[in-house]
């Protein structure tokens, strides 16, 4: 009986920890997040839009979630927003983006 007690106490001790590796592995590095930030920036209608279809020249981050992009005539500030995940889901951060008011030439 001490045998099992011990056994189910390491199992569930085990379960415990691999859950924090879990939620701890569910965040992306902070190379692969910026990458999916810019990709979805460059992606973006909106952006697009806001640039009058001019080309991007240059992304730069300028703060916490903010950058600015800049075509061959527009800058733009697109700041990162944090969506809500469902509780109790993993995985890497949703967001969405907010634009600025495009000063253009």
């Amino acid at each position: 009986m001490r045998r099992k007690r011990t056994a189910v106490v390491v199992g569930l001790g085990m379960a415990a920890m691999l859950a924090g590796i879990c939620s701890a592995s569910a965040a992306l590095p902070p190379y692969w997040q910026r990458a999916r930030e810019i990709e979805r920036i460059v992606g973006d209608q909106g952006v697009n839009e806001a640039l009058n279809s001019s080309p991007i020249v240059s992304i730069a981050v300028t703060g916490d979630d903010v950058y600015e992009v800049r075509s061959e005539t527009c800058r733009l500030t697109v700041t990162i927003v944090d969506v809500p995940q469902d509780e109790g889901m993993m995985g890497p951060r949703k967001f969405d983006l907010e634009l600025g008011q495009a000063e253009c030439q």
